[in-house]
């Protein structure tokens, strides 16, 4: 194995051999059906228990509607991330309805879990010495 499309093909048939590797269910959430959904290959309806959408916040008719008023005034995608493509109003605002919901100076909002996870555990690693992260398996 010399060139890299053999590497990653044998990488890859590794983690079909055990098990590890992902193949992602096609789904479709119905609107106003929280948690059901719609398998898309097999057409039958579902029911979601392990989303992040726990509160199904994401199927509320508020929140939708709130959601297509900002599209249709600011319109969609951030054109990168808040440091370089800035960050809008309501950015702001949410962060500050937040601090004040939890009697805080200020509050910041990420993306994902996982982008606040690793910022914070990287600003830990910076500032306090002889910190250690360790992968648990």
């Amino acid at each position: 194995m010399n060139n890299i499309y053999d590497i990653l093909n044998s990488s890859v048939g590794k983690l079909k051999e055990n098990g590890s590797y992902r193949v992602f269910n096609k789904i479709n959430r119905i609107a106003d059906r929280f948690p059901k959904a719609i398998h898309a290959d097999s057409k039958k309806e579902i029911t979601i228990w392990c989303s992040n959408d726990y509160l199904g916040m994401g199927q509320n008719k508020l929140v939708r509607h709130a959601m297509i008023d900002a599209i249709n005034n600011f319109g969609v995608g951030s054109g990168g991330s808040r440091n370089i493509g800035g960050s809008n109003s309501l950015h702001f605002e949410l962060e500050q309805e937040m601090a004040d919901f939890h009697k805080k100076d200020a509050g910041l909002i990420f993306p994902t879990g996982f982008s606040s996870n690793d910022v914070t555990l990287s600003c830990l690693a910076k500032l306090l010495k002889n910190v250690y992260f360790y992968l648990m398996k």
